[in-house]
Order: structure tokens, then C-alpha cells, then sequence
């Protein structure tokens, strides 16, 4: 086998050594960002390819000529054809196109091979802002929970589950920095601000050899580098939050930066539910970028939210008060150089760090004696981290990347700090065990392209990681293999392996979820999954019409859960009397998607058939059971359409199988008179389907100074009471006969908004 990948190797090298590379990189003409997936064809070969995630590109060009004809494109901006002499690096400018609707569809065998391989998502921000606001903010969480294979959460619930996942195996980059925690008002929107937004790739399969440290997907944000030329000033006004942003250059057309900032506004829950409850949330985005050279550029990329939450009240000299914060803070900085036409490299170093602390401060009077308990806990992790990519372009049909990574993990599990009248003066401590860990990771990919209808990527990351007193050699092969059959039909198949160096613990506390991490232990090793799918894509022939089906088979193993009955933050047991770590899982499904990206009537229509399962020995009997965001049927429905340059109308429709919930199946009375309530199969029972309908309209101005648009949004047009969880209550009756009563609590009701936002 070794030898025949040999030859082939030696074959398409030998095929290919007669031709040259010319590279570049594309701009946007009015601001001077760089332009993602910008598509670049060599007229005479057709020869194509795209920009990276710095606008970077390398293409083969016909070995007799001194001059090479390009088309270069990209949505939302002119065509642009050129001539260009030969040179290492070359300048590429494109214009916007502001008012033009249809975009313009490159045909091209390369072209389209690369941009429909299932499992791959690739956004700009023109199709986040388009969708329905939910008072007046687009989301990135909500608008990709959109996407077939992304479990609908439900109301008030941001997070992402993917192929049955979990939310915390999902890797979240901006600017390649990662961040643990990427939800505000606990799951009612995320930390990413539509407003900077470059581009978006999603991931659920084929994963590139450069990303691991999760298990079901990747979601690598760029944000905007920053007006090279000219000053611009932008921001929202909503009724959940407000946000102003400004961007410019520092030297013109050699540095710019970048500055974005969003806070609440209003205590927009509190009067819709009269919630006794005070929230705030801010965060912030701070970017700088410096072109030393044609080859040379440097990022520095800042992030910082947090969420506050409070709860309390006082009767009669008595107070209750409870807070809880968390958030991200991540700062990087990078630097891009392009060593050659065919070789380009990217250096980061950086850290992030996620932080959740929560405050209960209880004051009762008992015969006139002041009873006092206060107890801070906290729990985090922080990661320092360093990493190197390179890019070789080794020839037009390919490419080979390589890179190193350095992470150093410091993790505070929880731990609380306890004082009140029980204890006298003193302050009690209690925690689990800090620690640290090493983990080094390292890869190496290779990309042939378009070998006889055959586009192959393989290669293998191997991950050395040190935790405790325990290390861990993780190889993690991966190979996807897309054919071209015609014209119009794709067919892909991939194999991935990936791990995890941490553990997630959950809990429901003070109205929001709550996320403990805790590091891989001698009990609980890796987390591991192996995925394998299988897709097709189809142009039908329709205009613009693009049709694919997706089969996959998820295995997870080494999962870890809270055992029954624990509460995280009191208990402080050793770890084996705390959680279950030898968890499974297996996920399956099919999931179908037609799209229309094209034209002024864009959107999609996927579904989904899934199934989702896990097991622990201690619980459930050892039996396996559905997981908690199990949908065995999903439908999800987007269209935006732009009537002229001012007015465009966007709906969403989605309808989703009811989740798995755990409901009481009798009760009896202990030796004290309590009643003790009888559970039956885990997750044994299905809670009510899911559907919600919302619609919205944009009117766009375009005044003297700049330009602004209304954003108007009905979230639930027609009032489904979907329910946001279940509960149940006990009623003793009368005689001593009593009955327990199952209820639901809904979230949203039909809820109309607005908001305003502007640029000049």
C-alpha cells in the first residue's frame, strides 16, 4: 500500500513539476481587508483556487508564458479579469458591488469540488445579518443551529449539539483563539458579534488535520481586520443589548485596528417576566494589524465578556442573595509570513481563560439570633498556548501542511471558601484538586486534487499529553476522499479521530446551565471519538439549486457525568465517588439539504433522521438511553429575498421531535411522612415537539453620511408555548390522598422587536 501511494505521489509530481506558482493575496478595495474564499482561475488551463484564511493564495500557471490571465471573484463584489506578469507575490483589489443581487457563479470543476464537501460550512456575514433578529440581535449559535445535524436546543438555549455531542465538544475559534464559554444571558445569545464578522466555517466532518483538542465540530470565526483607508464608525441600538464599534486605519494602507463593544441595555427579561433578577452582560473585541511588508503582516487579537446574574430578596430582617458571573478573556498574537510562492507560514502564541464564580449569601433570624452562611466558589481554566502552520504549495494539484502546537492547561475544578455563624471566625476551605497539564500536538497533511475525478486529504495528528502523573499517546488518522462523477454529482467519504484533554460537568444553577471542566484523570482518560460518513452533493440542473445528503456513524468513548445524587459545589468527595467516567455513546443519521445560495430568493431546506444514545454503568441499570438533546426527526427551513436595494424579508420555520426527559412513575412515603418520588428508564419518556416560526424585515436607508437600516423581527409569529423544562409538584389532597402532577414551563411568547443600526 505504502508503495502504490508512492507512485501516485511520483506521478502527479512529475505531472505537475513543469508548471510554475504565482500567489498573492486579495483585498477589498474600499477598506483593504483581506478577502476568505475569494476564487482565483487561471483562464487558459483553468486552473483554480482560493484564499486562505489571511487572503492568502498559490496557484500553477502554464510554464510558457510570461503573462497569466486571472478571474478573480468573490459574493457581494465585481468580477474582476487581469493581467499579470509573473512574480512572487502579486496585489489582487476588488471592488464591492453594493447593489447587486445575483451573485456571480464561478463554473468551475475546482471550484466546485471544493466548496461542496459535506461536512464543510462556509458563511459570510451578509447571511447571518439577513436572518430574523431576536430582539433585535442576530446570532451566530441560533443561525447555525439552522444547519441539518445541529440539534435544535430550544428556546433560551444557544448552545450548539452536533451529531450528538455535547456543547463543550465543540472547538469555538476567533482569530484562532479559542474560547470555552460562548453563550450570553445563559444561552439567549453568543459572545460573537454579528457587526465583525469576516467569515465562518463550520465543520461536523472531514476535519483539517490543523484543528483537534474536541470531538464534534469546529466553528473558526474571522473577525474584520480593520479600515486601511478610512474611518468607520457603526452600531446597533436593540432592546436586549446595544453595541458601537469603530475601525480605521493607524498608518493609511500600513496598520489599522479594530475596537467593538456591546453591553445591555434595558432589563428587557425582568419587565417581560417580572423577574426579580438583575443581569448585565458586556463584551468586548480589540484588533490590531501591521503590514511590516508584502510578506510580512502581524495580528494582535483581544477579547474580554462577562455575565453577571443576581438573585435575592428580604423579609422581615431575613435576606437571601445569590450571584453568579463568568466569562471569557483570550488575547493573541500572530505572525504571517509568506517565505516563498509556494510556501506560507503562520506563528500565534496567546491565552485564554474561562471563569465562573458564584456568591450565596443567606441572613436568617432564629430566636432573635442572627444566622449568617456565605460561601464563594469558583472554577475555571486557562491555557497558554503556542502554535506554527505551514502552508506548501508543492504544486498545483498538491498541497502539504504541517504544524506544531503547545497548550498549558491550569484548571481549578471548584473550590469554595465557607464562613458564617457555624464557623466562628475562621474561613473553611474546600476544593478539588487543582492541576496542570501538558499537551503537545502535532501534524502533518497532504492534499492531492483532481487526480483522475479524485480529490484526496489524509494525514495523521498525534497528540503527547502529560496530566497528573499520567501521559497519554493520542494518534488521531483522518482521510477524506471526494470523487467527481459528470458534471453535477460529488461523493465523499471520510474517516475522523479525534480526542478531548478535558471532562465537562453540568448542573442547572441560578436559571442558567452551569459548565465545570476538570482535567483528564487516571479514572477518566480522553475523551475519544471515531466518525465515519459519507455524502453526496448534486446540482440538479435548476438554477443554482444544490442538493446533498449526508450518512454518519459517531462512537464516543470515555465519557464523563456526575453520579446521582452529587452536588458539585457541597460535596468535595475524591473524584471516584464524584463522577462516572466510563461513559459511551453512538450516534447515527441521515441528514438532507437543499440550498439555494444564489439570487435575490436564497435559503435552504434541510432535515435530519437521527438517533443518539449513551450509557454509564451506575446508571440507567447499565442500559443505554437516549441523550438529552436525542431529536429522532428535524426540519429546518430558512429563505431570505431581497425585493429591491432598500427592503428584504427573511423566515425561519423549524419543527423538531420532542427530547427525552426523565419523569416520576409512582411515589411512596418514607418512615418521616416525606414523599419519595419513583423514577422510571432514564430519559424514558418524550417531551412535546418543537416547533416556532419567525419572521423578519429589513428596511435599508442610505443617507448623505452613510448609511443605516431598520431591523423589524416577530420571534414565535404564531405563539407555540414550547416548553423551556418540565417539573413536577405534589399535591397531598384531602384524607391524605394526594396526586402528582406533571407541568411545563414555556419561555417565549409571540414577541415582536426593533432595532436601529447605522455606519458612516
Amino acid at each position: 500500500m505504502k508503495y502504490s501511494f508512492l507512485l501516485l505521489f511520483l506521478f502527479v509530481a512529475s505531472n505537475t513539476f513543469s508548471q510554475k506558482q504565482i500567489s498573492g493575496t486579495v483585498y477589498d478595495k474600499s477598506t483593504g481587508e483581506t478577502l476568505i474564499g475569494a476564487a482565483i482561475i487561471e483562464k487558459a488551463t483553468r486552473y483554480a483556487t482560493t484564499t486562505n484564511a489571511y487572503g492568502y493564495f498559490s496557484l500553477k500557471v502554464p510554464e510558457i508564458d510570461t503573462l497569466v490571465n486571472l478571474v478573480v471573484s468573490y459574493l457581494g463584489y465585481k468580477q474582476l479579469e487581469i493581467q499579470v506578469e509573473k512574480s512572487d507575490s502579486i496585489t489582487i483589489r476588488l471592488q464591492p458591488q453594493e447593489f447587486e443581487i445575483d451573485e456571480v457563479v464561478v463554473q468551475d470543476n475546482y471550484v466546485f469540488a471544493n466548496s461542496t464537501k459535506n461536512g464543510h460550512s462556509k458563511f459570510i456575514p451578509q447571511t447571518l445579518k439577513s436572518m430574523p433578529a431576536f430582539s433585535g440581535e442576530t446570532d451566530l449559535m441560533t443561525f447555525l443551529q439552522l444547519v441539518p445535524g445541529v440539534a435544535i436546543a430550544g428556546d433560551g438555549d444557544a448552545s450548539m449539539n452536533v451529531r450528538g455531542g455535547s456543547n463543550d465538544q465543540n472547538l469555538f475559534l476567533i482569530d484562532d483563539m479559542p474560547l470555552y464559554y460562548v453563550n450570553h444571558l445563559g444561552g439567549f445569545l453568543s459572545t460573537f458579534n454579528a457587526d465583525i464578522i469576516k467569515s465562518i466555517d463550520f465543520y461536523k466532518s472531514g476535519f483539517p488535520l490543523k484543528f483537534g483538542d474536541r470531538l464534534s465540530s469546529v466553528v473558526d470565526v474571522r473577525t474584520n481586520d480593520g479600515n486601511l483607508n478610512s474611518f468607520d464608525v457603526y452600531g446597533t441600538i436593540g432592546l436586549i443589548s446595544s453595541k458601537i464599534g469603530i475601525d480605521g486605519p493607524v498608518v493609511k494602507n500600513k496598520s489599522s485596528f479594530l475596537a467593538s463593544f456591546r453591553k445591555n441595555t434595558i432589563p428587557f427579561f425582568k419587565w417581560l417576566y417580572d423577574l426579580d433578577v438583575d443581569f448585565s452582560f458586556y463584551d468586548a473585541n480589540l484588533k490590531f494589524n501591521y503590514i511590516l511588508s508584502p510578506k510580512d503582516r502581524i495580528y494582535f487579537s483581544f477579547y474580554n465578556g462577562r455575565d453577571n446574574v443576581g438573585l435575592g430578596d428580604k423579609t422581615e430582617g431575613n435576606s437571601n442573595k445569590q450571584t453568579v458571573s463568568w466569562g471569557n478573556i483570550a488575547g493573541s498574537l500572530r505572525y504571517n509570513k509568506i517565505l516563498s510562492s509556494k510556501l506560507y507560514s503562520n506563528l500565534a502564541i496567546g491565552n485564554t481563560t474561562y471563569k465562573y464564580k458564584e456568591l450565596i449569601y443567606s441572613k436568617q433570624y432564629i430566636d432573635d439570633e442572627a444566622q449568617i452562611y456565605n460561601n464563594e466558589f469558583q472554577s475555571g481554566i486557562s491555557d497558554y498556548f503556542v502554535k506554527t502552520n505551514f502552508d506548501y504549495f508543492l504544486s498545483g494539484k498538491i498541497q502539504l501542511s504541517a504544524g506544531y502546537k503547545f497548550t498549558y492547561h491550569n484548571y481549578v475544578p471548584g473550590e469554595s471558601k465557607v464562613s458564617g455563624t457555624n464557623y466562628g471566625s475562621e474561613i473553611r476551605d474546600f476544593s478539588y484538586p487543582k492541576s496542570k497539564a501538558g499537551e503537545h500536538n502535532i501534524y502533518l497533511q497532504t492534499d492531492v486534487f483532481n487526480v483522475s475525478g479524485f480529490d484526496i486529504t489524509g494525514g495523521i495528528r498525534t497528540t503527547f499529553l502529560l496530566s497528573g502523573r499520567s501521559t497519554y499517546f493520542l494518534p488521531e488518522p483522518r482521510l477524506m476522499v471526494t470523487k467527481e462523477i459528470g458534471e453535477k454529482i460529488k461523493i465523499n467519504a471520510a474517516y475522523d479521530v479525534m480526542h478531548q484533554s478535558f471532562h465537562l460537568l453540568t448542573r442547572q444553577g441560578a436559571g442558567v446551565p452551569v459548565e465545570y471542566r476538570v482535567p483528564v484523570l487516571s479514572i477518566a482518560p480522553p475523551e475519544k471519538s471515531n466518525q465515519y460518513s459519507v455524502g453526496m452533493s448534486f446540482f440538479p440542473g435548476l438554477k443554482d439549486i444544490r442538493i446533498s445528503v449526508d450518512l454518519y456513524l459517531k462512537q464516543l468513548s470515555n465519557l464523563v457525568i456526575l453520579k446521582n445524587g452529587v452536588s458539585y459545589t457541597s460535596s468535595y468527595m475524591d473524584w471516584e465517588n464524584t463522577i462516572c467516567a466510563d461513559g459511551e455513546g453512538k450516534s447515527k443519521g441521515v441528514e438532507i439539504l437543499f440550498r439555494k445560495p444564489s439570487g435575490k430568493t436564497t435559503g435552504w431546506i434541510g432535515a435530519a433522521f437521527a438517533k443518539s444514545v449513551r450509557r454509564f454503568e451506575e446508571i440507567n441499570n447499565g442500559n443505554y438511553f437516549p441523550y438529552k438533546y436525542d431529536r429522532p426527526f428535524e426540519f429546518k427551513s430558512y429563505i431570505s429575498h431581497s425585493f429591491n436595494r432598500r427592503v428584504e424579508a427573511s423566515a425561519i420555520w423549524v419543527y423538531g421531535s420532542g427530547t427525552p426527559i426523565s419523569v416520576p412513575i409512582g411515589q411512596y412515603y418514607d418512615m418521616e411522612g416525606e414523599v419519595i418520588l419513583i423514577y422510571g428508564d432514564r430519559n424514558g419518556v418524550r417531551g412535546e415537539p418543537y416547533h416556532r416560526l419567525d419572521v423578519g424585515v429589513t428596511y435599508k436607508l442610505y443617507p448623505k453620511w452613510g448609511e443605516s437600516e431598520w431591523n423589524f423581527s416577530i420571534i414565535n409569529l404564531y405563539n407555540r408555548k414550547n416548553p423551556y423544562y418540565y417539573y413536577s409538584e405534589y399535591d397531598n389532597g384531602f384524607n391524605g390522598t394526594g396526586r402528582l402532577t406533571f407541568y411545563k414551563q414555556t419561555l417565549f411568547p409571540f414577541l415582536p422587536s426593533v432595532s436601529y443600526s447605522f455606519k458612516f
